[in-house]
């Protein structure tokens, strides 16, 4: 197989619909999600969405993609939410699904399952609506500018969502971290970070085109989240829930979930290795 596409290769060779298919496909009650990769991420997300208060502040999502999966339990208690990515044609689905159009992807499976967790099973629908109100804004984004939203200036936010995101932008680790602290300036002090990112992969799987990750561990995510000035981590692993990614799709060992708040940066976080020594200056 060929050496992984970058993400300049995304508004070329980047299929949105057969990504959804092979990433969020479920049957139309939801049922599946009990047991699969996405289902868990799912369930986790809802749970750290529980603990936020009802229309509070503002949420990111960062490299939404064409999935509006992960955005259903984060209307349950932000009104207010700004989806981003780089790649128009995932920009074309979401708006697609906003406007409600007869062509676009159905997610009745995942509404169906948000409802039945809430245990509000035949109140699905309201879900649907409801999200569909809260998303207010449709955002490009490129992870490696030095201000990824421009021309766009918001306000920060009180919580960032990312999954998959920043791991598919970065070519190496420098650029992660960097990406990091970049979009870190368009969060509150005190606000909430939820990374969903793969643990050592370097590849997925859309079609027959292969797509590139940076291959990061639990550690180079933290020293890096430590860096962009994040601490109070909660950690969660699929592979704890006896869930993997599907080894057909990617070559990824796990999924980490990272929970954490920006504070201002520790002063025990040592200096990068290419920053000068004060004391020389």
């Amino acid at each position: 197989m060929s050496k992984p596409k970058s993400r300049y290769d995304y508004g070329r060779d980047f299929n949105p619909r057969k990504y959804l298919q092979q990433y969020y496909k479920t049957d139309d009650d939801g049922k599946s999600l009990e047991d699969n990769l996405s289902g868990y991420i799912f369930r986790k997300l809802n749970s750290i969405f529980d603990t936020c208060e009802k229309g509070k502040g503002r949420l990111m999502d960062v490299g939404t993609g064409p999935s509006i999966a992960y955005l259903i339990p984060a209307s349950l208690k932000f009104h207010y939410i700004y989806t981003t990515d780089f790649t128009p044609g995932c920009r074309m689905e979401l708006t697609m699904w906003c406007s409600a159009d007869s062509a676009a992807y159905e997610w009745m499976g995942y509404f169906k399952y948000a409802a039945r967790l809430d245990q509000k099973g035949e109140e699905w629908e309201d879900y649907e609506e409801r999200l569909r109100n809260s998303i207010i804004a449709i955002l490009p984004c490129d992870l490696m500018c030095s201000d990824p939203l421009t021309p766009e200036k918001l306000t920060p936010v009180d919580v960032m969502t990312a999954s998959f995101a920043f791991s598919a932008a970065a070519e190496d680790y420098d650029d992660f971290e960097n990406s990091m602290e970049r979009m870190g300036e368009y969060l509150s002090q005190g606000g909430t970070l939820i990374l969903t990112e793969y643990l050592e992969g370097s590849y997925y799987l859309v079609d027959d085109e292969k797509f590139h990750i940076c291959r990061l561990t639990e550690e180079d995510y933290l020293r890096a989240l430590k860096y962009a000035g994040f601490g109070q981590f909660e950690i969660s692993k699929a592979s704890d829930a006896n869930v993997a990614p599907d080894g057909a799709l990617t070559d990824a060992q796990d999924v980490i979930v990272i929970k954490a708040i920006k504070n201002p940066p520790c002063k025990d976080v040592p200096l990068r290795e290419d920053s000068a020594d004060p004391e020389n200056k």
